[in-house]
């Protein structure tokens, strides 16, 4: 009698062994055909999931802001916070305190194709605007200066103009490095 309960157990124990290895085996297909599918542009989700892999080095972040229709990447050891400044207007902060990194992007609605002394002269109190030179950000034609903030100091900073909104991108004037690294992954959406 105790054979026969042996039995059974290494039975059950078995079947299980097989309902396990049939059940991976199952799985293993079925993501194979996911990752076969092509979508209506050609592509197949495998291709998807590792295009999405090469979006995001290693160490960084992807913020979207469909609001203002933007993305970029950013270091991850920056928090990211938001700040609404009213009348569809808002400061996006991305900062390490610890390590005195960040950067900052003012975004405000406006008219226009380029940004007026007027508009300059408002949102620079100190007035100081050195060594502009024109830049483009992900097609959006702006300008490029160093600056004075009675904060911050020495100053750079990246204002361009795109679907009815200005971007002033600012950062301190040693951490220009960083700032260009960030605008190059800048993309509108």
């Amino acid at each position: 009698m105790k054979r026969f309960g042996v039995l059974i157990v290494i039975g059950a124990v078995l079947a299980l062994a097989v309902f396990v290895i049939s059940k991976k085996s199952d799985d293993q297909v079925a993501s194979e055909e996911v990752a076969s599918q092509v979508h209506p542009l050609g592509t197949t989700t495998a291709a998807i999931i590792e295009e999405e892999q090469k979006i995001i080095p290693a160490g960084y972040k992807k913020y979207i802001h469909a609001t203002y229709g933007f993305s970029i990447l950013y270091p991850e050891a920056l928090a990211q916070k938001e700040i609404d400044e009213g009348g569809n207007a808002s400061t996006i902060i991305f900062q390490n305190p610890a390590e005195g990194k960040g950067f900052q992007i003012f975004v405000v609605p406006y008219k226009g194709e380029q940004v007026s002394e007027e508009q300059f002269r408002r949102d620079i109190p100190s007035g100081v605007r050195q060594n502009t030179e024109e830049v483009i950000v992900s097609g959006a034609k702006g300008a490029a200066f160093y600056s004075k903030d009675a904060l911050l100091g020495d100053t750079r900073e990246v204002w361009f103009i795109k679907n009815g909104y200005l971007f002033e991108v600012t950062t301190l004037k040693l951490l220009e490095a960083d700032l260009l690294e960030v605008l190059s992954t800048w993309e509108f959406i």
